[in-house]
């Protein structure tokens, strides 16, 4: 039996970059019995915008920067001295877009390197990651086809993708990021969630075959 995991996230979401590692043991434990598709949440499209609505009464850019170093200190994940203080993106979008794009010629694994290597490079290296000189480079560091990635984002077939993954995302009342909808929707786990929590739920849906219906 397989699970179908939807998977949403921002790729400047500090819980989604936390998450990567449960993710990884989650792909590790069930390998061929999860079937993971990435999706991406608008979060931070408008990163100025959201520091003026959601963080100017909070220390804006200083205090949004106190509180990803907090939650990253939790798990011991170390943030650059940079980030959100000289180093502030103005979108996460282009680097979603790019995302869309090397699944399209690349496939799923090619997209889940890339996803890593982007959230590495702002929160580690301090990368202004809405520029597309960085996100470019970062593709050829991976050895990535840059001109079939560029040919699918000319064509507007990334962009559509994209778009669908906004449509999915508000169908299913998406919250943020990062959330791992199961069992067409009925489970979804938003936020700081434990993997013992994830793991149990992958668990239920394995051994419960009546989960593909639903009680009235």
């Amino acid at each position: 039996m397989t699970i179908q995991v939807d998977y949403f996230t921002d790729v400047l979401c500090v819980w989604a970059y936390i998450n990567e590692r449960r993710i990884a043991e989650l792909v590790k434990d069930y390998g061929d019995n999860i079937e993971l598709h990435h999706h991406y949440v608008d979060v931070f499209g408008a990163v100025a915008e959201k520091m003026q609505l959601q963080w100017q009464q909070k220390g804006g850019y200083t205090g949004f920067r106190a509180h990803v170093i907090e939650s990253a200190a939790q798990f011991d994940l170390t943030i650059n001295d940079s980030v959100w203080n000289t180093c502030k993106p103005s979108s996460s979008a282009p680097a979603h877009l790019y995302a869309k794009a090397i699944s399209l010629v690349h496939g799923a694994p090619a997209e889940i390197r890339w996803l890593t290597k982007v959230r590495e490079a702002f929160f580690v290296e301090a990368k202004d990651i809405s520029q597309s000189d960085v996100l470019m480079a970062l593709i050829n560091d991976l050895n990535l086809d840059d001109k079939a990635i560029s040919q699918e984002i000319d064509s507007g077939n990334a962009l559509a993708k994209l778009m669908s993954d906004r449509k999915k995302s508000e169908s299913l009342k998406i919250k943020g990021s990062p959330s791992m909808v199961m069992n067409s929707g009925r489970q979804i786990l938003f936020g700081n969630v434990g993997y013992g929590i994830i793991r149990a739920n992958i668990e239920e849906l394995l051994q419960d075959k009546s989960a593909q219906a639903s009680w009235c």
